[in-house]
Parts: C-alpha cells; sequence; structure tokens
C-alpha cells in the first residue's frame, strides 16, 4: 500500500493547478445570468446587492 504524505499531496495539487491556470482560455458563448427578486429592489439586502 502507497502511503501519500500531506506534503506530496500539496505537491501535486499545486501542480495541477499550474497546469490548468497555464494553459490558455478558450472563449465560449456568453454567459447569461439571471435574478428572481424576492422583494422590492431598494430594500438595501440581497436583492439590492444583486441589483
Amino acid at each position: 500500500m502507497t502511503m501519500i504524505s500531506r506534503r506530496t499531496l500539496f505537491k501535486g495539487a499545486g501542480a495541477a493547478t499550474l497546469a490548468t491556470l497555464a494553459s490558455p482560455a478558450l472563449a465560449e458563448d456568453k454567459v447569461k445570468v439571471g435574478f428572481i427578486f424576492l422583494g422590492p429592489i431598494g430594500d438595501y439586502g440581497w436583492t439590492w446587492a444583486h441589483n
């Protein structure tokens, strides 16, 4: 059975993250986002923050 230390795990995770970030990003279609407001926009809560 192979034992993986925390240090080895973090090294592998860091290498995988860097490999992902180093690859070029390819543009797809624009992302559309929508919100369903449960209250008036002027209530200074989450609805106001999303708007």
